[in-house]
């Protein structure tokens, strides 16, 4: 009958260290995510509007083609698109990972 309340005993305090190391994790990211950050920071009043996309997995950044002195034109030419159509946007998205991917997704990007 010791053995069986030893086990007992053993495979509660288990359970109870999981939840405590889950109950940690929760309390760390909530303390974690009140400390603010950039407090000072604002927004220029001029410059160059860029945008980052992401799926979960992949990044990628958007930005316009021809903006502060930078001209993408001659990189990402409508002639070495899979769907030339693309080529008629105004911005250029650079992204990376796995080509495959992102091919199944997003064809003529690629």
């Amino acid at each position: 009958m010791k053995t069986e309340t030893r086990w007992v005993k053993w495979i509660l305090r288990a359970i109870a260290a999981v939840f405590g190391l889950v109950a940690s994790y929760a309390v760390a990211g909530l303390v974690g995510g009140s400390i603010p950050s950039n407090r000072h920071w604002r927004a220029p009043s001029e410059g160059v509007h860029i945008f980052v996309e992401s799926n979960g997995v992949h990044t990628g950044i958007i930005m316009p083609k021809v903006a502060a002195g930078v001209d993408w034109r001659g990189v990402a030419r409508a002639e070495d698109l899979r769907d030339p159509r693309y080529g008629a946007f105004d911005h250029v998205s650079f992204g990376w990972g796995r080509r495959r991917f992102i091919s199944r997704r997003r064809p003529g990007l690629t």
